[in-house]
């Protein structure tokens, strides 16, 4: 009775980090900081492409990044039509909308940005895993958001978006 009831929590869970996991590559605490000569604005810029969910699902996905040295401040605008699930704990539509946070730039690879944002929904402890890679030519970013889940959920969702750099 309690594990179902702790599965019927985690598919709220999900309705409730779905929005905020579209923050590919921004969050509220960083994995690491650059050194201040990191690629000063490697990242600022406006990327668009599409974030790939569960079941072949997608959206569209603008990401607006301004970069003051290490420090990457972002806006990700989600469109409608994506969805995560787990094996056990059900899952749910990722509901289109716009969310802004803060990460730094890896200090071991300056191409990448990373962080994890740890958080309670309902006393269920989630953690948003999100990681942004710049090419090498800086015209794409390729993005991991996981949502780190319970283990009795069979699986952590992940959806990964590809995006060109537009501006």
């Amino acid at each position: 009775m309690a594990r179902k009831q702790a599965q019927r929590t985690i598919a709220v869970v999900l309705t409730s980090v779905a929005l905020q996991a579209t923050t590919v590559g921004v969050g509220a605490s960083a994995a690491a900081e650059a050194p201040p000569e990191a690629r000063a604005h490697a990242f600022e810029g406006v990327f668009t492409g599409t974030a790939y969910g569960a079941n072949g699902t997608e959206a569209p996905l603008w990401i607006d990044i301004s970069q003051d040295g290490p420090t990457i401040a972002a806006t990700a605008t989600l469109g409608d039509g994506m969805y995560v699930g787990t094996k056990f704990c059900g899952g749910a539509a990722v509901p289109g909308g716009q969310v802004s946070g803060t990460a730094y730039v890896d200090a071991n690879t300056p191409s990448r940005v990373q962080t994890e944002v740890p958080f309670n929904v309902y006393g269920v402890p989630v953690r948003l895993a999100i990681q942004g890679d710049l090419s090498e030519d800086g015209q794409s970013l390729t993005a991991r958001t996981t949502i780190n889940l319970p283990a009795f959920c069979g699986g952590n969702p992940q959806f990964v978006g590809t995006l060109s750099r537009v501006g």
